[in-house]
């Protein structure tokens, strides 16, 4: 469907002051108007009137809508407040407050053993013993060479029962 431009030709009483005056036009085309202005076409420029292009296509409007809306998209994705950076902020939240309830349960802990430190003298016993190498009154030492573990054989390691030897005689 294609539509046309009608324009009534206006009824002037003379001449206007500020216009200037212009010559009808002999054969007006359709839809044009009768002073030879902007909707003719074919005027002589006077008056800034633009010529008439026609009507805009369909292509223009889709082309124009493409282009406008990869560059919102380009823009939403990669600006600084973009969707690419909302998801690694997200991200990086997530690790961050997962970091936050670790350090929390290690708090919780440490408070714990340092109740059971300040009631409990078998519990400062025990850190004295393992962490600071202290010793009781009446305990036994034991110096061990080095590399001690190396001869002695472990339950896990000697297998059910002893080992047989076979000879060949």
């Amino acid at each position: 469907m294609r539509f046309n431009r009608v324009s009534i030709p206006k009824k002037s009483s003379g001449h206007q002051p500020g216009r200037a005056s212009s010559k009808p036009n002999a054969n007006p085309k359709p839809g044009a108007s009768a002073s030879g202005g902007a909707a003719s076409g074919g005027g002589s420029g006077i008056g800034g009137a633009r010529p008439d292009r026609g009507p805009v296509k369909a292509k223009t409007y889709v082309l124009a809508s493409v282009s406008i809306s990869t560059l919102l998209l380009l823009f939403f994705l990669f600006a600084d407040r973009g969707l690419l950076q909302a998801r690694r902020q997200k991200v990086q939240l997530q690790a961050l407050q997962t970091e936050i309830s670790k350090l929390a349960q290690e708090t919780e802990a440490l408070e714990d053993e340092v109740k059971k430190l300040q009631t409990d003298p078998a519990a400062a016993e025990k850190i004295a013993r393992e962490e600071l190498n202290l010793v009781g009154q009446g305990d036994v030492v034991l110096v061990l060479p080095p590399g001690w573990k190396e001869g002695v054989s472990t339950p896990s390691s000697a297998g059910s029962g002893p080992s047989k030897r076979t000879s060949a005689n």
